[in-house]
């Protein structure tokens, strides 16, 4: 391929870095709120959690968007390159949906990308202390530990609903702002 074939989506990529800075922005403080965690701590574990479901994103969209039909793949790079929905696409039916699919996917990643961190560092705050009474009766370590997994998955909830609302936000600013010109 020649230099000049060559066409990068530069403003996609200005803005995935922007939604990500936001992201780790929020998500690391709802981390650090959440789990009593240091700021460096909880800014690294968002940092991480974050990369690893961009990244599982655009791996997933590229590798699904050649078996788009034509109009859906039409409308998605004109998305990514353009930030707007060219072609004859209803995306009042299909945002929705795929918004929603996208947010449960992600929030599926992170848990697992956290859970892979935990385990890996496993620092004090984020893992369940046992005394030695509670290690001898299973039930008691078992209710404990199920806590802190809900405890886990209702904080890595929040924090993503919070990113993905304050970037949906950014998101419908900037389409009004290309409304407007």
């Amino acid at each position: 391929m020649s230099f000049p074939d060559l066409m990068l989506p530069l403003r996609a990529i200005a803005f995935q870095a922007l939604f990500l800075v936001v992201a780790v922005a929020i998500e690391a403080t709802v981390l650090e709120r959440e789990f009593g965690t240091s700021r460096p701590g909880s800014v690294l574990y968002a940092l991480l959690i974050n990369l690893a479901s961009t990244v599982a994103g655009w791996i997933a969209f590229l590798a699904l968007e050649p078996l788009l039909p034509d109009n859906w793949r039409m409308a998605a790079m004109s998305f990514v390159f353009f930030n707007q929905v060219f072609g004859n696409l209803d995306v009042s039916v299909v945002l929705p949906v795929l918004a929603f699919v996208t947010f449960l996917s992600t929030l599926f990643l992170e848990l697992l990308t956290l859970g892979l961190c935990m385990k890996l560092w496993s620092p004090a705050g984020l893992s369940p202390q046992l005394s030695p009474a509670e290690v001898r009766y299973g039930r008691a370590q078992r209710y404990r530990s199920s806590g802190v997994a809900r405890h886990r998955r209702n904080a890595l909830l929040k924090a993503n609903g919070y990113s993905y609302g304050a970037i949906l936000l950014m998101l419908l600013v900037l389409q009004r702002a290309s409304f407007l010109n």
